[in-house]
């Protein structure tokens, strides 16, 4: 009987490589609808593990990236976000229901708090942007975005 060896080696990697890179949670995409990349730490709940800190993620301007490792198990969420220049930045209110304090890569963050929902591909999303559009071909908005906090006069 002859073994063709290519296949046993596919169907190895097949089986037990690519399975590990699968989660059967839902992931995060973060839409950055600003002109300057953003840098994002989150927050979110998994029942094994319970709240996970995780961050941070570069995101391109007017792009949109899954969270590497980012896999929520409800609707809860936490974020931080801020443009790699500094002029913005997206961040909890001191005294504001829900928002937290936290530590993530030796910097203390205060997180806003949302709620999302699964989106029709069974993933999280969410939007953030600049002030006014500032992505013209890039707007494709729902529930969840919101414009910036400190520096461009949003929330």
């Amino acid at each position: 009987m002859n073994i063709n060896w290519k296949f046993v080696w596919i169907a190895f990697f097949v089986v037990a490589i690519y399975p590990s890179c699968i989660s059967a949670d839902p992931g995060l995409f973060f839409v950055n609808n600003c002109d300057n990349p953003i840098r994002v730490a989150v927050r979110f709940y998994e029942p094994v593990n319970g709240w996970q800190n995780a961050g941070f993620f570069g995101v391109n301007p007017c792009s949109g990236v899954f969270l590497n490792g980012v896999h929520p198990t409800d609707e809860n969420f936490y974020y931080y976000a801020e443009t790699t220049d500094g002029t913005f930045s997206w961040e909890g209110q001191v005294g504001s229901p829900g928002d937290t304090s936290q530590r993530i890569q030796g910097r203390n963050l205060l997180m806003r708090y949302r709620t999302l929902e699964i989106d029709e591909d069974g993933n999280y999303e969410y939007w953030i942007k600049c002030g006014e559009d500032k992505c013209p071909n890039y707007t494709q908005y729902d529930t969840y975005t919101e414009n910036c906090g400190k520096g461009c006069g949003g929330e």
